[in-house]
């Protein structure tokens, strides 16, 4: 290398906007993985309580900007920035913290959506097994609803 050359330096990640996608999210902030997780997520995933939680309070308070909340929001998973208590799903941890203003992306795989909840139904109904009757109900009922068409009557009496 010459004098004049310089080395090449590579730029910081931009932690002050917001993620466009799942895989911009990854890149930039680096997800931490959770090794109790068993691979939700892509291995990121903490859970909303005992010592998964714990672990999540903390990171939020020793660092602030690094804690993720995966939220339901109408059957589709939302990822938004902080320490959310509603509609939570679970939390994510981040190498890297947030620095801009608040915001949320929506995470549009639905395919690994529907399978996380499958599992999740899954391992509730075996905590559960004397409801597990009631969630093959429910199963049923979804299945047999007719989809949603989109019509000019705008009706939204349907609650999700």
């Amino acid at each position: 290398m010459s004098v004049l050359e310089r080395p090449t330096v590579a730029s910081a990640p931009d932690t002050r906007t917001p993620p466009a996608s799942w895989e911009d999210w990854v890149e930039r902030f680096a997800p931490i993985t959770n090794p109790e997780c068993g691979g939700q997520w892509d291995g990121f995933l903490f859970e909303t309580h005992g010592t998964e939680l714990y672990r999540v309070s903390q990171s939020a308070q020793v660092r602030p900007g690094t804690v993720w909340t995966l939220l339901d929001c109408d059957g589709h998973f939302v990822i938004a920035d902080g320490m959310h208590r509603v509609n939570r799903f679970g939390f994510f941890i981040t190498e890297r913290a947030y620095t801009g203003a608040p915001c949320e992306f929506v995470d549009d795989d639905d395919d690994q959506d529907r399978e996380i909840e499958a599992q999740r139904e899954a391992e509730w109904a075996e905590m559960n097994p004397e409801h597990e009757e009631d969630l093959g109900q429910v199963a049923e009922h979804i299945e047999e609803a007719p989809a949603e068409t989109g019509d000019e009557t705008g009706d939204e009496s349907r609650e999700h």
